[in-house]
């Protein structure tokens, strides 16, 4: 996923061609995530927002940032990560950003 759909907030979203590679490791994820929101009942994987909602916080932005489609559920989750102040200062700052890495632009 981070080779294929680089972090990039300023981005304008939009779809890309992805490997097979890539789609099942979305499909792996989207089957984690929706297997521990249904245990958990959400918002967040364990319910309460943990260390592992941290970790998914990047492949949230890329599957916005890139178009991925989601179940309903994927989408409510990534909808309570992006609500989240923490989550929206680091995407504003993220598009305040200055620079632009050629190779990470697609």
């Amino acid at each position: 996923i981070r080779e294929e759909c680089p972090m990039n907030f300023a981005r304008d979203p939009a779809p890309i061609d992805l490997t097979e590679r890539c789609l099942w490791e979305f499909s792996r994820l989207e089957a984690l995530w929706e297997s521990a929101l249904e245990e958990s009942g959400g918002p967040f994987l364990f319910a309460d927002f943990t260390i592992a909602d941290a970790m998914y916080a990047p492949v949230v932005s890329r599957i916005k940032t890139y178009c991925i489609k989601r179940s309903d559920s994927m989408k409510a989750y990534g909808e309570a990560i992006e609500s989240l102040p923490q989550y929206r200062a680091w995407a504003e700052a993220g598009v305040a950003e200055p620079w632009i890495v050629d190779e990470a632009e697609i």
